[in-house]
């Protein structure tokens, strides 16, 4: 039995504004929310081991489908930040009513 609270729940608690913009599609405007950062240790010489700090990111798949690598995501970091551009490097997990997606932040042009 899944003891989880719904994903409607976290989003009314948690959640923030987004407009989430996979390739080739229309943007869509949703709800997401920020999971704790993690850090993954990046390929190389473990003499100049570096950790590379990922951004995890909540979307409903109600709203979004389909979250392939270069999506972009605008969210704020909280509730009064600014709105930055997010892009979407990798697909860390899916559940039956949310993705679970690693975001970098999109250089500015």
């Amino acid at each position: 039995m899944d003891t989880r609270p719904p994903l409607e729940a976290a989003l009314g608690a948690f959640g923030l504004p987004a407009v989430v913009t996979p390739p080739d599609t229309a943007p869509v405007e949703t709800t997401a929310f920020w999971l704790p950062p993690t850090a993954e240790a990046v390929p190389g010489d473990s003499r100049l081991q570096r950790r590379e700090r990922y951004r995890l990111l909540v979307l409903s798949r109600a709203d979004v489908p389909v979250c392939p690598r270069g999506t972009v995501v605008e969210v704020a970091e909280w509730e009064t930040g600014e709105v930055l551009a997010w892009k979407v490097d990798a697909f860390e997990d899916a559940d039956v009513d949310h993705h679970r997606v690693l975001v970098l932040p999109v250089p500015e042009s």
